[in-house]
């Protein structure tokens, strides 16, 4: 769920600058879970939808994923991955909710 536990609707802010740069230095460990996946099909190209759910603090109270694909291992690395981010506090609320789209498809070397 997107909600807080307390069912308390995220509708506080958080500085998008910092919460960018949060996510992007975690762009390697992302890209880990893909190649884990890349084992099983090497051709597989994937998309994803990851919502973060930040509590006041800043550290990440939940995750979701929505993929173009089945692929159970890769969501459950990548939740573990996000789950590792901090970000600024909160302002305006008790919690944020941020939208992250990724997309993955193998590397072709010419």
């Amino acid at each position: 769920s997107s909600e807080p536990p307390d069912a308390t609707p995220c509708t506080g802010n958080i500085d998008v600058g910092a919460a960018i740069a949060e996510v992007r230095s975690f762009d390697l460990d992302a890209r880990a879970c893909y190649e884990e996946l890349l084992r099983v099909d090497p051709t597989r190209s994937l998309a994803a939808q990851v919502t973060i759910v930040v509590a006041g603090s800043g550290a990440v109270a939940g995750v979701e994923i929505a993929a173009t694909i089945n692929a159970p291992a890769f969501e459950s690395c990548l939740s573990s991955t996000m789950a590792r981010m901090q970000f600024p506090p909160v302002t305006g609320g008790s919690c944020a909710v941020l939208s992250v789209p990724y997309s993955f498809s193998p590397e072709r070397v010419n």
